[in-house]
């Protein structure tokens, strides 16, 4: 096996990336030229005895605390519906699960569990550099490919 065959695997992986992240971009501008705003959050702790969590929801963009609890479900859907009356908040993760990495097609030559292995690296352990330096590419046309579409348009 050549390391040609991780290296193509590795360029195509970002490639897909790059992808997302575009699709992702786009639908956020979308959705914030509607008048939506754009958060994250939910629970932050765990239940107590009356089955109550503490929880937090926040400006997806930059990062400041909108609302934030200790209830039960009902008791937290009832203030995000306080602070929202307008119904103009969309949570991320709605965004971000419909710009999903396409899966990289397969290669001829490379086994199914070292491409796993590959996405699993590039996606949680590599750093930027060594990724560029794998597969030779300047590390500056690297890094933005490898980053979480989420995480890639936040202004904090």
């Amino acid at each position: 096996m050549s390391d040609d065959l991780t290296r193509l695997y590795i360029r195509k992986w970002l490639g897909a990336n790059e992808r997302v992240q575009k699709q992702f971009a786009q639908r956020v501008a979308e959705v914030e030229a509607a008048g939506h705003r754009i958060i994250d959050g939910g629970q932050t702790g765990s239940y107590d005895d009356a089955g109550r969590a503490s929880w937090a929801i926040t400006d997806w963009r930059t990062g400041s605390v909108l609302a934030s609890g200790c209830d039960d479900y009902e008791g937290y859907s009832a203030a995000l519906a306080k602070a929202d009356p307008e119904n103009c908040w969309i949570l991320v993760d709605n965004l971000s699960e419909q710009t999903e990495l396409p899966e990289v097609d397969p290669i001829p030559g490379l086994p199914d569990s070292l491409a796993e292995a590959l996405q699993e690296w590039i996606e949680s352990k590599a750093a930027p550099s060594e990724v560029a330096a794998w597969i030779d590419e300047r590390l500056e046309d690297v890094e933005p490919r490898m980053k979480n579409e989420v995480d890639a348009f936040r202004t904090t």
